[in-house]
């Protein structure tokens, strides 16, 4: 998170179950189907639902186009690294000439 906040977005590759190609909203959680992929995606924020059960999730943008999830974006649990999202992140630095 800390790359995200100084440097901004980070890239990140993630395991993609069956239930993910259903994604329309919400914050995602993998709750059936079996491992289809692993995918990269572009984490380019975080928040909490504003619930009682305050969730904390990333905002991811997906490659799939804007009629994919939410106008090609989604949100999936943070801190629990669901779908692996958590392990590969890599994050880069522009350094000008």
């Amino acid at each position: 998170m800390q790359a995200l906040a100084n440097d901004g977005p980070v890239q990140a590759v993630m395991s993609v179950y069956r239930d993910f190609l259903y994604y329309r909203g919400g914050v995602y959680r993998h709750v059936y189907g079996v491992q289809i992929s692993s995918h990269a995606v572009e984490i380019i924020g975080y928040g909490t639902t504003d619930d009682e059960d305050r969730v904390p999730y990333w905002i991811v943008k997906n490659s799939l186009g804007p009629n994919w999830g939410e106008d090609g974006y989604f949100n999936i649990v943070r801190g629990s690294n669901e779908c692996d999202i958590e392990s590969a992140v890599h994050s880069g630095l522009f350094l000008p000439e």
